[in-house]
C-alpha cells in the first residue's frame, strides 16, 4: 500500500519544551503514553492525537494531514511540513528557515500543481521522487534519515485537547485559586447574635412597666381604704354626740 503519512520536522529537540512545541503548532497537548517509532509513523493518522519522535538534535511530529497542508514558521527554527500519499500519488512539502519560506511544492500524479522557491538539494538528488525527497529533507532537518530510524525506538503520543476540555480545566484552575464561597444557609448559622445598646433584654423592660403600674394601684387602694376608715370614724363620733342625756 505504500506510505501515507504527514507531519512536521524541526531542527530543534523540544522533548523538554512541549509547551513551546504546543505554541508553535497552535495545539493544546496532553501526554497519553510512550510508544515506538513503528506505531508513530503508522499510516492515516487520526485527528485526535499526534505522535512525536525526538532525535538528538530534532523533533519529528506525525499528525493528521489536515495539520500539514500549510507551512509553520519560527524565527529560530527550520521547519519542514510534509504530506505524502503513495496510494493517491499526492505529495506536499513546505520548508521554512528562520521565519521565511524557502520552498513549497505540491505534486499530484507526477505533475507539479503548485510550487514556490528554488529546488532543494533533496529534490535535485532524487530527480522527482517525492517520497525520497521528503525522507531526505527530514534527515537534513532532524539530523537522521527517516529510513535509518529503528522501528523500536522510543516515541510519544499526545492527545489534542478540545476547546471544551481546555475551558473546563481553566475554570477548575480558577475555582481552586478563589476562596470558598459560603451559602446563605451557612451565613445564617455563622451570624453572631446581636446585642442591644444597653445589654438589657427587651422582656425585662416590659416587666418594669408592669411593676410600676402594680405599685401605683396598690397605693391608690390604701388611700381609699384610709379615707373610708376616716369617714367611718367621723360617723361614729357624730353619732355619740347626738345621743340623748
Amino acid at each position: 500500500m505504500g506510505h501515507n503519512i504527514s507531519g512536521i520536522a524541526l531542527n530543534k529537540n523540544l522533548e523538554n519544551n512541549i509547551e513551546d512545541l504546543s505554541n508553535l503548532l497552535n495545539l493544546k497537548l496532553a501526554f497519553a503514553k510512550e510508544i515506538d517509532f513503528e506505531e508513530a509513523c503508522e499510516n492515516w493518522k487520526e485527528e485526535s492525537y499526534i505522535d512525536i519522535y525526538f532525535s538528538e538534535n530534532g523533533t519529528l511530529v506525525f499528525a493528521n494531514i489536515d495539520f500539514c497542508l500549510e507551512g509553520y514558521y519560527h524565527n529560530e527554527v527550520n521547519i519542514l511540513t510534509f504530506a505524502l500519499s503513495e496510494t493517491s500519488m499526492t505529495f506536499n512539502l513546505v520548508y521554512t528557515e528562520n521565519d521565511a519560506l524557502v520552498r513549497s511544492i505540491m505534486q499530484v500524479n507526477d505533475e507539479i500543481v503548485d510550487e514556490e522557491g528554488e529546488k532543494l538539494r533533496s529534490e535535485i538528488d532524487n530527480e522527482g521522487d517525492m517520497t525520497e525527497t521528503i525522507f531526505d529533507q527530514i534527515g537534513d532537518v532532524i539530523g537522521v534519515h527517516f529510513s535509518e530510524i529503528d522501528l523500536d525506538e522510543k516515541a510519544f503520543r499526545y492527545y489534542l485537547k478540545t476547546e471544551e476540555l481546555v475551558s473546563i480545566e481553566e475554570t477548575q484552575h480558577i475555582e481552586e485559586e478563589l476562596p470558598k464561597s459560603v451559602s446563605p444557609e451557612e451565613e445564617k448559622t455563622n451570624i453572631p447574635a446581636q446585642k442591644s445598646s444597653n445589654n438589657i433584654p427587651k422582656y425585662k423592660e416590659v416587666d418594669n412597666d408592669i411593676s410600676s403600674k402594680g405599685i401605683g394601684a396598690e397605693i391608690y387602694v390604701v388611700v381609699i381604704f384610709i379615707l373610708a376608715a376616716l369617714i367611718g370614724l367621723i360617723y361614729v363620733i357624730v353619732s355619740i354626740f347626738n345621743l340623748p342625756l
